[in-house]
């Protein structure tokens, strides 16, 4: 199975430090990396070579691991984390795709649990089942790879926050698990943060780093738990076909030509809709730069004249509130997207072969 192994350049950090004033701990965050390499790698068997395979990358601070695999024919070095939905691009403005990475179906899938409110007094084995009893249920007693994250203990125990890996019975793309973790609710009742659900999400894999003082955890931090199952199964599921569509009416202006008309309106009403259920679905961290690029595009049409100006900042707005972005950046996002687009006017789909 595959496991794409990512090193960052110029040596960069991917592990949280933590130094120690005499006090209490002093947090520094991880640094920000735009560049990797590619590390060329077997894969995985298992959930038990999985947890090995882990426990050995914790000594490795400029690595992470991530669901997407790379494109064939892509370079391995110094390479940006692009993956096929989010292409600088767009395929349909005869752009060349700069994507670097894309979807796959995996049996592994990590859950990363923040800052649970717990019992200070809890044992180290009540702890872990603190942590499987607010599980989805078909994750509930099966084994998984356990990793304390780098807060762990700090605060006495008051709250818990972990990695957990899990082994699918089957293999499942990000996206139906994105999908069916909306469905299913995981995120409101179960607390499972569904952004790591995207083929370049970055998977933190290394150990904290201790200045100062020894790492508190140190020989405990990670640990292969077996309960009653190898193996998750998660129950039949089929994908919602609904969409989300953006409201105001996605009209071009009138073309003499009533075949080509229909064709434009269709292309600009797909091409609105996209751009829109890319900003409902970014992850944090990247909302601005996907509403600035999704309104760089509708900015376009609407240059080219075939796209109402306040109708795509209207339906740009509101896939902004329905993601729950912050309205006020997002308001800044949309206008600095659209004036930028505006300079470069599309006047109409591609060519048909």
């Amino acid at each position: 199975m595959s496991l794409t192994v990512l090193a960052s350049s110029n040596h960069k950090i991917l592990a949280k430090t933590l130094s120690w004033n005499g006090e209490g701990w002093d947090k520094t965050a991880h640094d920000k990396v735009f560049l990797h390499d590619v590390i060329d790698h077997p894969g995985v068997t298992d959930l038990a070579d999985l947890s090995d395979t882990l426990i050995a990358m914790e000594q490795h601070p400029n690595a992470c691991v991530i669901r997407g695999r790379l494109i064939d024919g892509k370079p391995t070095e110094g390479v940006r984390r692009l993956s096929v939905d989010e292409d600088d691009d767009d395929v349909f403005f005869g752009g060349d795709s700069k994507a670097v990475f894309q979807d796959q179906p995996l049996q592994w899938l990590m859950i990363d649990v923040d800052k649970m409110e717990a019992d200070p007094s809890l044992t180290p084995a009540q702890r872990i089942a603190r942590l499987i009893a607010t599980l989805p249920p078909p994750f509930r007693g099966a084994d998984f790879h356990l990793q304390w994250s780098s807060s762990a203990g700090l605060d006495g125990w008051a709250t818990l926050s972990a990695h957990l890996w899990f082994w699918l019975s089957e293999p499942v793309t990000s996206a139906d698990l994105k999908a069916r973790a909306k469905d299913e609710r995981w995120r409101e009742d179960h607390g499972v943060d569904i952004a790591l659900f995207h083929p370049v999400q970055i998977h933190y894999t290394a150990a904290p780093v201790f200045i100062g003082a020894d790492d508190p955890l140190r020989g405990q931090r990670s640990q292969l738990i077996r309960l009653h199952r190898r193996e998750v199964t998660l129950p039949p599921w089929t994908p919602r076909q609904e969409e989300y569509r953006p409201t105001g009416q996605m009209t071009p202006f009138e073309i003499i030509d009533p075949e080509m008309e229909d064709r434009i309106k269709r292309w600009v009403t797909a091409t609105v809709i996209g751009r829109c259920k890319a900003i409902v679905d970014a992850m944090n961290g990247e909302q601005n730069s996907t509403i600035f690029l999704s309104a760089r595009k509708l900015g376009q049409l609407v240059a080219g004249g075939i796209l109402d100006h306040d109708a795509a900042e209207n339906a740009l707005l509101d896939a902004a509130s329905a993601g729950n972005h912050p309205k006020d950046r997002a308001k800044i996002a949309v206008e600095g997207g659209m004036k930028r687009g505006m300079r470069e006017p599309v006047y109409g789909p591609p060519p048909l072969a």
